[in-house]
């Protein structure tokens, strides 16, 4: 959408100018650079394998088209096909989003809806983050759909948005806090003279936090 095609060649460029200089990047997706981060690929793993353990069979996502949330799809896609389920391509939709993660959730969902008659034909969500999540299910809501019964939902970020909302959501929790300080223990390494590999990555394991939305 606009506001990827404009932010990401700045990121690009901000990061290029970084060649030469001690730096770690966090949360990359770039495969070219020192980094630490979250195991995406495990993030799309732990949700979809939740919502199949429920029973949920027809699963959809809201995302951006990019390579962290693309990795989640990706681990999404693995654990549909270890427990022998089907996937539609259909049900993979773009997330709509300028700045408001909330908004952009709320009008893919209301999106979908009416393109498909109110119904999403599917029974759970996985969103790219809390905030597109609580997004999804305002927009849920007002078509009557109600969440877990109908529709499960399943966020990511662990956030304090998501403990508030109602339902409480069900959400991936990434370790923000030990990426950090992974991340500043490497530039002090580095700074003191310690070479990594330009393609080394530190990846942490996420985990699963229940809440309503499931």
């Amino acid at each position: 959408d606009r506001w990827v095609q404009q932010i990401v060649p700045v990121l690009d460029a901000q990061i290029d100018a970084l060649a030469g200089t001690p730096s770690v990047q966090i949360m990359d997706p770039r495969d070219d650079a020192v980094r630490v981060g979250a195991n995406e690929f495990e993030i799309g793993y732990l949700a979809a394998e939740h919502l199949i353990s429920l029973g949920h069979r027809k699963i959809g996502w809201v995302m951006h088209n990019l390579k962290l949330p693309q990795r989640r799809l990706a681990g999404s896609l693995m654990a549909l096909r270890e427990a022998g389920v089907s996937h539609d391509d259909a049900h993979v939709r773009g997330l709509e989003f300028d700045s408001d993660f909330v908004a952009g959730g709320r009008r893919s969902i209301e999106r979908w809806l009416r393109e498909s008659s109110g119904k999403l034909n599917c029974t759970a969500l996985i969103a790219q983050n809390d905030m597109v999540a609580i997004g999804a299910i305002q927009a849920l809501r007002e078509y009557g759909i109600r969440v877990p019964e109908d529709m499960s939902v399943v966020g990511v970020d662990a956030t304090r948005a998501g403990e508030c909302s109602t339902p409480t959501l069900t959400t991936v929790s990434i370790p923000f806090e030990e990426i950090g300080a992974d991340s500043v223990h490497m530039l002090i390494a580095m700074i003191n003279g310690q070479s990594y590999s330009p393609r080394c990555a530190r990846l942490w394991s996420p985990s699963l936090k229940i809440g309503g939305s499931t």
